[in-house]
């Protein structure tokens, strides 16, 4: 286990609810790996996309998933590649922190406001949406 040989990266085993936030608070980076040899990857809406807005934690993760791009955009993040064919070693995943590091530091609240701008009351809009359309007001 990679915790072990490696005194600064710690597996803290099972969370849940009520521990994620003290989690958060211990994190440097969200790890959120997929693979490009698993099919359902691509199409995948990973908790930890959302987790790294909310927590404003930056994120590594693959390009394979479509919030990829959005990661990429607002610089949020860290974006490897999956395969050893694409260059997926260790040195180039440190390289790539590294350079995310220098040139943005920590994400500096950019994460928590594209959380808030855009998630934050989704269910609530989502929600009137629906009542519009039931009450004929909508599409």
């Amino acid at each position: 286990m990679l915790s072990r040989e490696i005194n600064n990266v710690d597996f803290k085993g099972r969370f849940n609810q009520e521990t994620l936030v003290g989690l958060y608070g211990m994190i440097d980076y969200t790890w959120a790996f997929y693979s490009s040899a698993v099919p359902l990857h691509k199409y995948a809406a990973p908790n930890k996309f959302y987790e790294h807005l909310f927590f404003d934690t930056p994120i590594i993760t693959t390009a394979i998933v479509p919030q990829s791009k959005i990661i990429s955009e607002i610089k949020t993040g860290v974006i490897i590649n999956d395969s050893c064919e694409d260059g997926f070693t260790e040195e180039a995943v440190f390289h790539s922190i590294m350079k995310h590091h220098e040139q943005y530091g920590h994400v500096a609240n950019v994460a928590g406001e594209y959380w808030r701008s855009h998630y934050e009351n989704y269910y609530e809009g989502k929600r009137k949406q629906l009542l519009d359309i039931i009450s004929g007001h909508g599409c």
